[in-house]
């Protein structure tokens, strides 16, 4: 489903007007009567957050990450009760770490600047290698676990040395958002309480820094279910559940005064309200995936501005190298971006931040040249003008939009709706005696 009320740049493609009907015009809800109560429904859960930015996606510092987590043990985290979400919020000026930005453009970028990227590396007592950023590997400690870990003291002053180039040319290397347990090397510090032992440390998913030197982590108000602690020690309370048997004052509703990024993976269904932008900050999944057709997820963006693809280190591939030959990377855990939502852009647009330049030919999608791979967008699009994703250059994202049809039979929770909709994908050749006229205006509901 994709409804657009104007179309900016018609010149550039072939858009068929159809008949003239005379079919009423479906108005877009009013804003600060839709976010009253919205924020009504969102309060009743302790679900009403103010973020401090209120601008574009640029200035976003505040992020909701969806989180699934297997209560029961069962080996899935698609039950009724699995859903939960975490917010966190940068502090002022940090909002590249936020949104895990690339620093410098394409000019080289020293590793000490490169916060929220970096790679992998084993360390002692440890089964599974650990994420460091680039801007510790140049510290002593860093150098020093090489050589615990089974280096020669001449390849860890190398390791220690890397330029950026090397580093994030490599297998596995990679970019996180702010905040992300990852990036606990960066994040923490000794004035936050961390002492030396909790800073000099690789990251992995368990290393959740609940303060860092940056941002914070927003503390759920009520103490977290046994359950809960003992599926995720790390952050449980800091997990915002979603269902009513845990948070029984949920009603499905998120609403942020402000600006408000978003990710991760949603069990539940749940509308997330914006009086700000929405910016999609990495993949936003269901944990059911659509393609089953259950109807057991659903997740609505509904933003009294834009909703935003951001042009951040995760999303939109990096020169890693700058020197010839260049080197662009992905630096992602999926080369595509992947939305499963019914986005609403009340003023105006759903776009794509900067669609217009970066690396035209990287990712691919489906075979067809393209820099930041497929837009995989499953579920619904309104917007009150059309916005750009891409261009045939090949800069931007080639669109894939599937419309999910249980946003007709469950859709997200007190999102605007026609009231009815009539789901029609045939049309009889030659009819005898139809009238498409005659038939678009019998179904006009009187004004």
């Amino acid at each position: 489903m994709k409804i657009t009320k104007t179309i900016s740049g018609a010149g550039n493609g072939t858009f068929m007007k159809g008949y003239k009907t005379k079919q009423l015009p479906i108005a877009l809800p009013s804003t600060n009567s839709l976010s009253s109560k919205l924020l009504g429904l969102a309060s009743a859960g302790g679900l009403a957050f103010d973020a401090p930015t209120n601008g574009d996606e640029i200035t976003v510092r505040t992020r909701i990450e969806f989180v699934a987590v297997d209560m029961n043990a069962d080996g899935d985290s698609v039950d009724a009760d699995e859903g939960f979400f975490r917010l966190y919020s940068g502090t002022a000026g940090n909002t590249p770490w936020v949104r895990g930005d690339w620093p410098g453009g394409s000019t080289p970028v020293p590793p000490a600047n490169l916060r929220t990227c970096g790679d992998w590396h084993a360390v002692p007592g440890a089964t599974d290698p650990k994420f460091f950023p680039a801007s510790v590997h140049a510290t002593t400690w860093f150098r020093q676990m090489m050589q615990d870990a089974g280096m020669s003291a001449a390849a860890a002053r190398a390791e220690s040395s890397a330029t950026v180039q090397t580093i994030m040319n490599r297998a596995g290397s990679r970019c996180f958002l702010g905040g992300a347990p990852q990036l606990a090397a960066a994040g923490r510090t000794a004035p936050l309480g961390y002492d030396a032992a909790a800073r000099q440390k690789g990251g992995d998913d368990t290393t959740f820094t609940a303060a860092d030197q940056y941002g914070a982590w927003v503390r759920y108000t009520t103490t977290p279910l046994p359950a809960i602690v003992a599926r995720r020690p790390h952050d449980a309370a800091y997990l915002f559940p979603l269902h009513r048997s845990i948070n029984t004052g949920s009603k499905g509703v998120i609403h942020v005064t402000g600006t408000v990024g978003v990710s991760g993976t949603l069990r539940g269904k749940v509308t997330v309200f914006s009086t700000g932008h929405i910016v999609v900050l990495d993949d936003m999944r269901n944990a059911n995936d659509p393609g089953k057709g259950v109807c057991e997820d659903i997740l609505g963006l509904l933003s009294a501005h834009d909703v935003v693809v951001a042009d951040n280190a995760l999303l939109t591939p990096q020169r890693v190298k700058t020197s010839s030959p260049t080197v662009t990377k992905n630096l992602d855990d999926t080369k595509d971006l992947y939305l499963h939502a019914v986005v609403m852009a009340l003023n105006q647009s759903f776009r794509v931040e900067n669609y217009a330049s970066g690396p035209s030919n990287v990712n691919d999608c489906e075979g067809q040249n393209n820099g930041r791979g497929c837009l995989y967008l499953t579920g619904g699009l309104i917007q009150e003008s059309r916005g750009a994703v891409g261009l045939l250059g090949g800069e931007g994202y080639v669109k894939r939009y599937s419309y999910d049809r249980c946003a007709m039979v469950n859709p997200p929770p007190y999102f605007p709706t026609t009231g009815r909709f009539n789901d029609n994908r045939y049309y009889e050749l030659n009819p005898v005696g139809f009238d498409p006229v005659a038939l678009y205006q019998a179904i006009t509901p009187a004004p």
